[in-house]
Formats: C-alpha cells, structure tokens, sequence
C-alpha cells in the first residue's frame, strides 16, 4: 500500500519538530505555470503568507500516490475503477475553499504567477518521498530533482536508474502554459535526445512500475525530524541506501544551520569496530563511503550532552551527496534535546542495562575448571543500577515512554515491574530473561562492589520451581509427587530423605552469576563511551544439578543503557 505522503503534507498532517536546523532556499517561477521541487519546509509554511508579496495566484500538490500498487477487483471478479488524481491546490481569493493548507519540503509544487519572480524563505529541510506509478495507469508521474543549486544534467543520469518506462531514455515532461485553468506538459525530448533537467524543478514522467523511489540516495531515520538526539538518547542512526544500479560513492557531511542563534554540536561517528569496544568511536568530520548497487549502510552518531548549552538551540545540517554523475543531494536537519529527567536520574550508569551474555566454556566432570565448548549459549540479561549505584539482576521489566505533559512531543523513560501496572494510555514493551526463573524476579547484587568493576548475583531456582530442569510434571518418576500421586515426594535438599524407599524426585539449583569488567588480560573494560555499551567477562557456577561437581561456565556479556531511570515502578 503507498504511504500517501503528499495528501499528508496538503492537508498539513505531517507535524516538524521544534526546535529544528534550518537552510535558505528559493525558487525562480517564470510567467505562467511552473513545476517546482522545494527542499525544505519554509517556516511560514501557509501559502497565503509565504506568497502574500509575490505575483503567485495558484498553487497546487499533486497526490502521487492517488493510485493503488495492485488493481482492485470486486467479489464477481470485475475490476474496480481506480481512484481518480489528486490535486490539493490553493487560490488567492478562495483560501475557503483551497484545500491546500501547508507547504512541506520534500514534494512537488505546481505554480502559477502572473509575472515572472523569485521567493525565497527559510526552512528546515526534509527527505524526498516520490511514489511512482506505472503508466497504464493514465497520469505519470511527478518527480524534482534534488540536487546543488544551479545543477543541470541529463535526464538518463539522475533519473536512468529509477523505475521508469524508458531508462536509457526517459522522456521529462515540464510543465508550462499561461492559461490559469491548467498547465500543459511539454516533452523535452522533442529538440533534444539528450534533455537536461535542473535542480529544484519538477518533471513528469511514465514509470514502469509503482513503488517509492526517491532517486538514487534513500536516506531514513530512526524519528521524525531528522537526526534527532531525543531526550535520554546520546546516539542516533540513518539508514543510507543506495537505491540505484551502479555503485556510487556519497559524501557525508555536517553543515551549520543557516540561522545564526542556531549552534552547531560536536558529533561522534561510529565506524562499526568490535562490538562493545570504545575504539569505534571517534569525531566525526566529512567522509566518503562507497555503497555497491543497492547496499545499505546504518551510520550511527552520538553527542556528549553534558558539553552542550540547551539555553541555546543546539542544531546543524547533515547533508549526503553523490559525487557520481547524479549529483543527487539530501539534507536532514540534526537536533539535539535535553534530557527531561524525574529529580534524582540521570547520573552515570544508573538506569536499565540490557545486553546478552555468550557462554563458550563449560567445565566436564570433576574438573572444575571450563574448557571450550562445541558451541555458544546465548541470553539476554537485564540489570537495573539504582540511584545508590547498586545492582540488581531483574527476570523481567517494562519499559514506558510517558510524556512530559499533554500533547508534548518530549518525553521521559520509565521502568515498571509489570505491564499491568503502567498508567492506561502509556506505550510500554516488556522485556524478559531466562536467566532467572518467575520466582527470581529481582536478584540484588551480593557484594557492594560498583557496578563497572565486579557484581555477583547469587539466586536458588527451587526444587518446585515450574522452572526446575528436574521437574517434569507429565512423568512418573519426575513429577515430584509419591507414588500415590497426591503427597509430596521428599525434598532432595535434605540429604536424609536419600535413605528412605520413596527417594527424592526434585533437587534445588544454587546459581552464582558474577560479571567482570576485564579483558582478557585482566585490564579493565569500564569506560563511558558515547553509545553507553560496556562489557566484560562472565563466570557462572551451578549448583544441584550434578551430583558428583558444580558446572562452571564462562563466556563474555555486552550490556547497554536503554534507559536512566533510577527507580522501577510497580503499584
């Protein structure tokens, strides 16, 4: 199904984030009909006022995505019609009845003007989000040109590897005319077999197939608004794609805003190095990553709050480009939030770790010392470090974004021990572990040794625990009952039940779960790095489950903070 951007954007439904980066953008419109590309969201987005001095009586936003993807069929099998086109349109004189409401960066403008002029505003800018429609569908479709001002190129180069009908020759149409009811299309191919198109102008074209493409950089991010460092994040991410046929080279770069009270941040980059590991991380500067056809990359950023002034906007441009012959260009604003916090949260490490422990050693027999394993036992572990700085190993947690007041676009993390106790309304997810049993819901750390440096957790899965491995309710011999099936057979965790006929069917497990924030050369691995991901080595002892020796087992853990709350709710 087509996310129906344009309608969103026509009827102003696609809401900005505020504060935002922004750039300076303008338009030339020439007599009559024009078809433009805006790049940004001007800040006085109505067209009423951002034309209110300008030679401009129409403007209209057509709905790309007014067709389905697949025909639709009634229940007889005869086909339905498709929906007609879409143009939401304003009209000086008839703001009433304009259905038109906002301008939105990132779409498609026609534009008609009684005189020839240039407008020029400023905006934050926004992603391109083109849906593309085969063309026995009766309209083609409409597409700008992202690219530096002043660009020109050929058609076949920006546009060549997108889902057209002609790709080695796609046939642009301009839109143009005097005649205020309607503009006309005018092939550009008709004096030229090479046409050129410009930046910051539209183009219709017949596509061969319907689906998004936005050009050949497909650039996503994790929230609405851009890069967007939300309150209680010190990382953030954007998905590149290269969604064109040939391998290309981006240059990625970070720009200040063109709003002088705007400041710009200092960020980290992360070059994927080993997992955990602080040395992936270092300052970001301009780079050029080279993306094979259709490859995808996921560029993960972070911001040392702490070194920020939030009396101030903190905000700057991050800007992708294709040094190929497309010239193709993307701009996403990049903001920083405070930190909304309750009193008391916030100081490093308290707050939810979550992380996955991997067992590659285990001790055989009598030998209590772990040797390598066939393979690797994986499980997620979760430990909450409260406002004190002491530990404790949780089975499970639920993890609520509450917002900081009606209809605030902030908000704050909270922590609660079940789902059921999370105020009505509030989004939450639950997260669990095998690693403790139901019964072991909240396991404190044993010693008062920091987290960062060393934690044990001790904890006893018992004997009726629905968790025990040496419980099998559905088995005779195994189901913890005497042989009339009603009373309880005799606890195996006293030694003198084992000289009576009705032996013991069940024997509690004694766990010892400690981790260490060392290397394998015992040099500590505690350091705060942007992304907040520690690690270290994990030893396990279990206790019960053999007769002869305890099982020692060992491996590594990687945990990160999902959130800095210092205290878990429950009713």
């Amino acid at each position: 199904m087509n996310r129906r951007l344009l309608l969103s954007c026509a009827l102003g439904l696609a809401a900005l984030a505020a504060p935002a980066a922004h750039i300076d953008e303008s338009i030339a419109l020439t007599k009559g009909w024009n078809a433009v590309y805006i790049e940004s969201t001007p800040d006085v987005a109505e067209p009423a006022a951002l034309f209110a001095d300008a030679p401009v009586q129409k403007v209209a936003c057509y709905e790309s995505s007014a067709y389905a993807d697949t025909a639709q069929y009634n229940s007889d099998g005869s086909a339905l019609e498709q929906k007609s086109v879409g143009f939401y349109f304003w009209q000086r004189g008839e703001e009433e009845a304009s259905t038109l409401r906002r301008m939105t960066g990132g779409h498609c403008y026609f534009i008609f003007a009684t005189e020839a002029c240039t407008r020029t505003w400023r905006g934050v800018p926004s992603l391109p989000r083109v849906s593309w429609q085969r063309a026995e569908t009766g309209f083609t479709t409409i597409a700008g040109v992202s690219a530096p001002a002043g660009t020109e190129l050929a058609a076949s180069a920006y546009f060549g590897e997108g889902p057209l009908s002609s790709p080695s020759a796609p046939v642009p149409y301009a839109v143009a005319g005097v005649d205020a009811a309607a503009p006309v299309f005018v092939a550009l191919d008709l004096f030229s077999r090479k046409p050129k198109v410009a930046a910051g102008r539209a183009y219709a074209f017949e596509g061969a197939s319907a689906r998004e493409w936005p050009g050949v950089l497909d650039v996503r991010t994790d929230l609405s608004g851009g890069l967007r460092f939300a309150s209680g994040a010190s990382t953030a991410s954007v998905a590149l794609h290269n969604a064109g046929t040939t391998n290309r080279t981006v240059r990625v770069a970070l720009e200040p805003s063109a709003a002088a009270e705007e400041v710009q941040p200092a960020l980290a980059f992360y070059r994927e190095a080993v997992v955990g590991r602080a040395d992936g991380w270092e300052p970001f500067a301009t780079t050029n990553l080279t993306l094979a056809a259709g490859e995808s990359r996921r560029l993960v950023f972070a911001c040392d709050k702490s070194a920020l002034d939030f009396s101030k906007t903190n905000a700057a441009v991050l800007s992708f480009s294709d040094l190929g012959p497309t010239k193709m260009r993307v701009r996403i604003p990049v903001t920083v939030e405070a930190d909304v916090l309750e009193p008391g949260e916030g100081a490093y490490p308290q707050g939810l770790w979550i992380g996955r422990a991997t067992i590659s050693q285990v001790s055989h027999g009598t030998n209590a010392t772990p040797v390598t394993a066939a393979g690797k036992l994986r499980a997620t572990i979760l430990v909450h470090v409260d406002a004190a700085g002491k530990p404790t190993l949780l089975q499970r947690v639920a993890v609520a974004q509450v917002p900081e007041a009606e209809g605030s676009s902030a908000y704050r993390s909270e922590l609660y021990d079940e789902l059921a106790h999370v105020p009505a309304g509030v989004v939450a997810r639950r997260i669990s572990s095998v690693v403790l049993d139901t019964a072991n819901r909240a396991v404190p750390a044993t010693d008062e040794t920091a987290f960062g440096t060393a934690c044990t957790f001790a904890f006893t899965v018992g004997e009726r625990s629905k968790e025990n491995p040496f419980l099998h309710v559905w088995h005779p011999d195994h189901d913890g009952r005497s042989a009339d099936y009603k009373s309880a057979a005799p606890s195996g965790d006293v030694a003198q039940n084992f000289i009576g006929c009705v032996k013991p069917e069940s024997f509690s497990v004694r766990n010892t779960l400690r981790l260490i924030w060392e290397d394998a050369d015992g040099r500590s691995t505690f350091e705060r790095t942007p992304d907040e991901t520690t690690y270290g080595r994990i030893d396990w002892r279990l206790e019960g489950l053999r007769a002869d020796a305890p099982i020692a087992m060992r491996g590594v853990f990687v945990l990160k903070r999902l959130s800095a709350a210092a205290t878990i709710k429950g009713e």
